[in-house]
């Protein structure tokens, strides 16, 4: 006798198999979906924002100012007091509330002021260093109640924030606005430190500006006052100088790589600190 065959319906086995190949596509297509939005998100660099060459991953500001901290702390513990200092000043223009940063490098200051230092190599540390004082020095020997009266009002180009004032220091940072060098800078950070005196105050630029930014330097004049330009070589770009007993610095902060092209841009933003009390 002939086997018996089960009736099925028609095309049963034709739906299933169809539907397990849809299901199993669809699974298929939404892993590798899942792998490709990782790969472009973790695998590759990202874009800056003005989307020209790919940048690595950058912590927030304050993370950032907070690991350069450790590594002066480290510098400062190997005996390497140049580098400690170009740490501390690197994460104090990153975070201005660092205070740890800010107390280590007026330590370094007080020690290259009071020890007769000379990280310049040059026999300019004393009071003439900032061409013979007289008008450039009016009205900045004697100490200010609020030491953000030394900050700028206004800038043409930026739109400042709160300003800060923290012991002999005072801080503002400032945003280029549209008719702004907004696609050049990113962030210019004013600030003021009372040294007391005129040679403290020279001191404090050579030991902070000239070690913490030793690329690109140059001489420059600031409405009557000398000056020093220098940037990091990477990001940074600052201009420094002394009126009597206050050192004044600006920081300009770039994503493209070339902080020297900030010469021009930075010479004019420190212009807008008050020349005259």
């Amino acid at each position: 006798m002939a086997p018996v065959k089960m009736w099925r319906p028609f095309g049963r086995d034709n739906r299933s198999r169809r539907t397990v190949a849809i299901v199993g596509t669809v699974a298929f297509v939404v892993l590798l979906a899942g792998v490709i939005y990782w790969l472009a998100a973790f695998g590759s660099p990202s874009k800056s924002d003005n989307g020209n060459d790919p940048v690595a991953f950058q912590l927030s500001p304050e993370d950032e100012s907070a690991r350069l901290t450790e590594q002066g702390l480290d510098a400062l513990a190997s005996g390497d007091t140049s580098a400690a200092a170009e740490f501390f000043a690197k994460a104090t223009s990153l975070d201005p509330a660092n205070t740890q940063a800010q107390d280590e490098l007026r330590r370094i200051t007080a020690t290259s002021s009071s020890g007769g230092t000379d990280t310049n190599g040059g026999g300019d540390s004393g009071d003439g260093g900032n061409g013979g004082g007289g008008d450039t020095q009016t009205g900045f020997m004697d100490p200010v109640s609020d030491m953000r009266k030394l900050l700028p009002k206004t800038i043409v180009g930026y739109e400042l924030s709160l300003a800060t004032a923290l012991g002999p220091d005072a801080t503002v940072s400032a945003d280029p606005t549209e008719d702004g060098p907004s696609g050049t800078v990113i962030r210019a950070l004013y600030s003021v430190h009372d040294a007391e005196t005129e040679k403290a105050a020279q001191a404090y630029v050579t030991t902070v500006a000239r070690t913490a930014f030793p690329q690109n330097g140059s001489d420059v004049t600031v409405d009557g006052a000398e000056g020093y330009f220098g940037t990091d070589g990477t990001r940074f770009a600052s201009v420094s100088y002394v009126r009597g007993r206050f050192a004044f610095q600006v920081i300009l902060t770039t994503d493209q790589g070339t902080p020297g092209s900030l010469f021009d841009f930075a010479v004019d933003a420190a212009r807008a600190f008050p020349d005259s009390l």
